[in-house]
Order: C-alpha cells, then structure tokens, then sequence
C-alpha cells in the first residue's frame, strides 16, 4: 500500500495538482530526496507536467498508477535510478522488491518519513524468507503444488486451468489459450495480466507471481496508459 497526497491549488483547475507520495518509492520518476526546490515524494509525470485545465482526477490517478508498471528514465527525478534502471535492471528490481517490502507492506498506518533511507546491501538475496523473517513467501515452498486458477479474459465467463506454482506465468496463459482457444496478443506492453489489482509478470512463476494467493486472473488487451 502506498500512501499518496494530492493537494489541490485555490486556482485549480487553472493550476494542477501537487502529487506527492507519503510512503518511500524506490521509482526513477519520484523524488527520494528533500531539497529547497521540490517535496520529497514529489512525482513526474507529464499529466502534471503538461496541465491541461479539462483534465479530470480520475485520469491523474490513472496516470499515476501507471508508473508502478512503465518509469520514464528519460525524465527522472532521480539520475542514480534511472541509470540503474536502463543499465542493471536485475539489480535496480530487486531494490523495488527489497524497499517495498521495508516501507509498504500491509499492515501498515500512514507514517511520515523525514529522510527516505535506500541504503543497500547488494550482497543481500532480496527473495530470501531468512532475511525478512516477519514475511512469508509462498513461492519459497510447494513449488510442486497443483492450484487451479480461475481466469477470466475480456469480460467472458471464468474458465478453470490447472498449473504448478512453479510454472511460468507466461506459459499459463498459453496454455490458457490453446484450452479455449482465446486469441491473446502476448505483447505485454499492450496487454496487462492483472490479479488483485496488480500486474502480472509473465517471466515469474506462478508462485513468485503470489497468484496462488488469490483465484482470478484479468486479461486486459491492448491498453496502454499515457
């Protein structure tokens, strides 16, 4: 869960929004450190950068949800992550995985950070339950385990299929679609994998995925924000 403050101008609509997070992000496009000149949380993205007064705040925020899935290195707050973002992505992910679990793991009240702490040790597993103690993996166990998972594609009724916790998302979904011979385009810039609210990664397996949590997986085709 991530907490974020939206303060509205006297002038708006003639004025944007200020958006900024409340819990630490590690993102290219956020602003990890306080300064004279911008918030700290404070977030870029060209809904806001380039206002228009028609613009309504259902569409902000769905811009906004769409950095969790699409950062903009070429327009980062933060140079030191988008250059770790375009040049070690492996390591940049496992520092989202690593600070999301320290900051935005539920249950959680809205806490107010002075200074967000990103220090890292690269020598840390940032998937092993040794390390986070208080947090437990599914994938880490069972991978073996048979689950059915019940997907639904554009709004069609939900079929059933069975899989492996350690079997790639990816090939889910083609199975999938073989099975009840749905055309799915497996672009996944276009097409979002979505359970829970969250995007799918379709090189993860099903248990890194954390699908085995919940039953239903969204199909959505062809969407691309911003």
């Amino acid at each position: 869960m991530f907490y974020i403050e939206v303060i509205f101008p006297k002038n708006y609509p003639n004025r944007p929004p200020e958006i900024h997070f409340i819990t630490p992000i590690y993102h290219p496009n956020v602003n990890i450190q306080r300064s004279d000149k911008e918030a700290l949380g404070n977030v870029h993205f060209s809904t806001i950068k380039f206002w228009n007064p028609s613009t309504t705040m259902r569409k902000v925020i769905s811009d906004l949800y769409a950095i969790f899935f699409w950062a903009n290195p070429k327009s980062p707050c933060s140079l030191k992550i988008a250059k770790e973002y375009k040049e070690n992505r492996a390591l940049y992910e496992e520092k989202v995985i690593y600070f999301t679990k320290k900051y935005a793991i539920l249950p959680k009240d809205i806490i107010y950070y002075e200074n967000w702490d990103f220090s890292f040790d690269e020598n840390i597993n940032c998937r092993s339950p040794r390390i986070y103690s208080p947090i437990k993996f599914k994938w880490n166990y069972d991978d073996d385990k048979i689950i059915d998972l019940k997907i639904s594609a554009f709004g069609s009724d939900d079929q059933v299929i069975q899989c492996k916790k350690s079997e790639k998302t990816r090939y889910v979904i083609e199975r999938f679609k073989v099975k009840y011979s749905i055309e799915i385009k497996m672009d996944s810039r276009k097409t979002l994998f979505i359970y829970n609210g969250k995007q799918i990664s379709l090189d993860f397996t099903i248990g890194e995925n954390g699908i085995d949590y919940f039953s239903y997986i969204t199909i959505i085709s062809d969407v691309v924000f911003g």
